[in-house]
């Protein structure tokens, strides 16, 4: 259970997966986390893992987005409040199926398969690894890195703690057919919103600019009253952890809407795919919500 006197934050499975090729950069050159990204990069090209790993910063961009993520969570790690670090079981899978496909594609790699036929993924199981060594074991190093940094990583779905472990998941999987009836996102997106709201966390740390822009539009835009005033009430009927956080923001004299949580795509990563968010309401949305 999150402590009402820290920041709580809920990351999705993007921000895991910058954490994890920044850290992993740092291990490798031997960095300490926190080190620049063009610190690293110039470290890396002077050693011997410019030959061993050479597509170690392939992706330069990513590792810079993954160190501003780990700077702005240790920021909040370091404050007077301290921090309570949450990811859904959801975002673990989602993170470890991307450690797998990155292992596919170094032995495609190692065999000279051209990165145009890599990109196609071709070969689902034709090709063997260490599970232990390639996926296990850079996953149990992020989560044990992230600890020693102050960012201990703890699993959403147990806040709850709950005698039967499926309690909590089942609440939040009643909190996402909840909101499902208020707005309208790709699923995982939805689940981890309902996620956020459960918890409930402080700020959901998201590079995702459509999640972001419905949480914080819930939370602050006079036009999606309605729908927050429907999300408020349908989660109350679920949650009693949310209902005493609303009871207890109004008794610091806030709105209620400030128990909502706050989203943050501050990374201004652009949304593939040009989504849009809907509300799932007879009446017409307001002019200033997206719609479909």
């Amino acid at each position: 259970m999150p402590s009402s006197s820290r920041s709580v934050v809920l990351l999705d499975s993007n921000i895991l997966a910058g954490l994890s090729l920044y850290l992993a950069a740092c291990s490798q050159i031997g960095a300490a986390p926190g080190t620049s990204t063009d610190t690293l990069l110039a470290a890396f090209l002077g050693s011997s893992s410019a030959a061993t790993r050479p597509d170690l910063f392939v992706d330069k961009g990513a590792i810079d987005q993954g160190r501003t993520q780990f700077a702005q969570l240790s920021g909040l790690s370091n404050s007077s409040s301290g921090l309570d670090l949450y990811a859904s079981r959801v975002s673990h899978l989602e993170v470890r199926n991307l450690l797998t496909e990155r292992a596919f594609d170094e032995c495609m790699h190692a065999c000279n398969v051209p990165f145009r036929m890599r990109s196609r993924r071709p070969f689902r199981c034709q090709i063997s690894f260490d599970y232990s060594e390639k996926v296990d074991a850079p996953w149990t190093s992020l989560l044990s890195v992230m600890e020693q940094c102050g960012l201990k990583l703890q699993v959403a779905e147990d806040y709850l703690g709950e005698e039967d472990e499926s309690r909590g998941f089942q609440i939040m999987l009643d909190a996402t057919e909840a909101i499902a009836r208020c707005f309208n996102l790709e699923d995982v997106d939805l689940y981890l919103c309902a996620v956020s709201l459960v918890i409930p966390v402080d700020t959901f740390f998201s590079r995702d600019n459509e999640v972001s822009h419905v949480m914080n539009s819930l939370r602050t835009n006079l036009d999606w009253r309605p729908v927050a005033d429907r999300v408020i009430s349908e989660m109350a009927a679920i949650s009693e952890t949310f209902r005493e956080h609303v009871r207890n923001e109004e008794k610091k004299g806030h709105s209620k809407y400030s128990a909502l949580p706050q989203g943050t795509s501050s990374l201004h990563v652009p949304v593939i795919g040009g989504r849009t968010a809907r509300v799932a309401s007879a009446a017409p949305p307001p002019q200033t919500q997206p719609s479909s």
